[in-house]
């Protein structure tokens, strides 16, 4: 499997190796010839002088690098609430392997040949890459090395355990595979992971594993508006008009505090076709000959398991034995068949009724009168043919954005794959001509109004084709009139948050005192029991966990864990007095005060901690909380002005901080 892999891999990269070689070609002999005609002092480290001539090597060794393997001239960049991945600047490249060779850090021969066992690239290969670069074998390892010697420093420079040559060798690979498929967050973990895993200490380890896998219980009532909004007058003209202006060129939860917006998200009408693959089964026979035919061409498939997997194959059973399951299986891919043949047919239907429109750049040119056949003769047309009619709906009179098109019944949750990317359904309504830009990420799709979709699968096997009727990009209302209604009643909401907060201390006091029960029925509420959560989650960074009705929010979280984790010090959560059980946080964004009790605390066990802390994405996430936990650590450590800071490197023209 992992032979496939790495193939499979190499493969797909070999394109991106190719153009890497073709621009190292022109850049090395011109590197060469410029450094020859004029080589100049660009800066000093600790008595020695670095040229120009220093730079051009630098950068024509990482090009080297890349031309092996595209990720081996890059890094990733973490830093808290950032992700990025560079190409190492010449500069870079210099000052790493001088202070590298300064701490007696080095890289040997036979690690870079393990690295490329591990990449795939074989004697045959690396021929071939030193061949058209004009260069030697000998230059290419040599680069190698260096960088080998620079992942070495980086983990050393880093306080990191240093990975092997072929676990970096695997993450690359898989980090290039989450590149193709558009994985950002993946690969810039695995490239990441493959700087070296963190030297762990077990109390910083324990407080992160603590963070992320102990959960507290709550019980929760919450104080909305709602329960106030009698209380409240009808707002001035006066008011709505500045909360209008305020919030008119926001999306709804981008603003601080509430949340606000009346900005008019991307928005689509869309209607869809299903083929609904239980009537398309009810249609499909199997016969006695083709079952049998089936079974005579997938023996293997009903051959029962070797107990040992070593052990040669059983043999299949009789097919008498096993009908029922080849007559299953058969009309199984049957419908599949048919319902795929159906979706073609009607998706070439619409296609046909479009053909006449002139192409452009990959689009049909359609004039603004033009109105495609009607899905619902579509529909018909497939049931004359097929005996099944597909359902269609219309979804004319209703704006959907991306959050409404994916919690569509059935279409809402289907996917496709296209051009090595998963596409749900959403992003792809929303990849329209009409509101997506034309190099955006699913522009590949040329989608437009009025035309089909590709056929799209849910889970069950029912199939879609879907057309976008008509497309909005996001815009701000021409007047307030346009949305008064919702200003009207969020400007009455915000009145309400405000005697909310007035009266938090009354509330904190009946939830200490009454029954939780009696506290909702006063706050014209019910009861709220989110799933057990934990303080943190691992996502592309830590990040709160969603809990029911709150979302993510720290601040919540941070105080329910504080006062929990108090009690838990002191002896069972279960027990202690209500008073002190209870807390009440006030959550702005939901304009919303939240009476919490905590009912329980479940702290990670030993046996937990010593199972998670040995699994291999942990040392990533924790690095992550480090990030997230240091004041310093927003700055990028090997950037060029933080290596020159750290090593002592003079720009030519600067003077050193001793001469200052």
């Amino acid at each position: 499997m992992l032979r496939f892999f790495r193939q499979y891999v190499m493969n797909q990269w070999t394109l991106v190796i190719g153009g890497c070689i073709l621009m190292v070609v022109f850049l090395l002999p011109s590197a060469c010839l410029n450094s020859a005609q004029r080589d100049m002092t660009v800066g000093h480290l600790n008595g020695s002088t670095i040229k120009s001539s220093d730079l051009s090597a630098a950068e024509s060794e990482v090009r080297v690098c890349s031309a092996v393997f595209p990720l081996l001239g890059v890094r990733a960049i973490l830093t808290p609430g950032n992700m990025d991945v560079r190409e190492f600047t010449p500069l870079q490249w210099v000052l790493m392997l001088k202070d590298a060779q300064a701490q007696g850090l080095s890289a040997s021969e036979a690690e870079v040949t393990d690295l490329l066992r591990g990449l795939g690239v074989n004697e045959e290969r690396l021929n071939v890459i030193a061949n058209s670069l004009r260069t030697s074998k000998k230059y290419v390892i040599d680069s190698l090395r260096k960088r080998a010697t620079i992942q070495r420093y980086m983990a050393a420079s880093s306080g990191l355990r240093e990975v092997s040559a072929a676990d970096w060798a695997g993450m690359l690979l898989t980090a290039a595979q989450a590149r193709m498929m558009r994985r950002g967050d993946l690969e810039l973990g695995l490239l990441d992971m493959s700087t070296g895993s963190v030297r762990m200490s077990e109390p910083i380890t324990e407080s992160f594993l603590q963070d992320t896998f102990a959960t507290v219980r709550v019980s929760m009532v919450p104080v909305t508006p709602k329960a106030y909004m009698d209380k409240v007058e009808e707002p001035s003209e006066e008011s709505m008009k500045k909360l209008f202006e305020e919030y008119k060129d926001k999306l709804i939860g981008q603003s601080e505090p509430y949340g606000f917006g009346y900005r008019y998200p991307d928005r689509v009408k869309v209607e869809y076709l299903t083929i609904d693959r239980d009537k398309v089964a009810a249609t499909v026979k199997v016969d006695e000959a083709e079952a049998l035919k089936y079974y005579d061409e997938n023996p293997s498939r009903y051959a029962p398991r070797a107990e040992n997997e070593n052990a040669p194959p059983l043999p299949p059973p009789a097919y008498l034995t096993v009908r029922d399951a080849v007559y299953k299986d058969l009309k199984s891919q049957k419908t599949d068949d048919l319902s795929l043949e159906i979706a073609r047919y009607a998706r070439g239907l619409m296609i046909d009724d479009a053909r006449g429109q002139p192409m452009d750049g990959g689009y049909r040119d359609i004039p603004a009168e033009w109105k495609p056949i009607a899905l619902t003769d579509v529909a018909q047309k497939v049931q004359q043919k097929y005996g099944v009619l597909p359902s269609v709906v219309r979804e004319d009179s209703v704006w959907m954005d991306s959050d409404a098109l994916a919690a569509l019944p059935g279409i809402g949750g289907t996917l496709i794959s296209e051009a090595d990317q998963i596409v749900r359904f959403a992003d792809y309504a929303m990849s329209v001509r009409e509101i997506a830009d034309e190099s955006g990420d699913y522009a590949f799709l040329r989608f437009q109004t009025r035309l089909p979709s590709e056929t799209m699968r849910d889970y069950p096997g029912n199939l879609y084709l879907f057309r976008v009727i008509d497309a909005q990009r996001s815009h701000v209302p021409q007047s307030m009139d346009e949305v008064a209604t919702q200003v009207r009643y969020d400007a009455r909401r915000i009145e309400a948050y405000k005697l909310i907060e007035s009266e938090r201390a009354s509330w904190a006091a009946r939830m200490s005192d009454q029954a939780i029960d009696e506290v909702a029925t006063a706050a014209q509420a019910t009861v709220v029991t989110p799933a057990p959560f934990p303080r943190r989650v691992p996502e592309r960074s830590l990040q709160p966990p969603m809990v029911r009705d709150v979302g993510r929010n720290a601040g919540f979280v941070d105080a329910v864990f504080k006062v929990a984790q108090d009690l838990a010090a002191k002896g069972p959560v279960a027990t202690a007095p209500q008073a002190d059980r209870t807390l009440s946080v006030l959550v702005p964004e939901k304009l919303t005060l939240f009476l919490v009790r905590i009912d329980g605390y479940d702290p990670m066990t030993r046996k937990d901690f010593e199972k998670r802390a040995t699994q291999a994405d942990t040392p990533f996430v924790l690095k992550q909380l480090l990030l997230d936990r240091t004041a310093d650590g927003a700055g990028d450590p090997f950037s060029e002005e933080s290596l020159a800071t750290r090593v002592g490197y003079i720009r030519s023209g600067e003077k050193s901080k001793a001469d200052n």
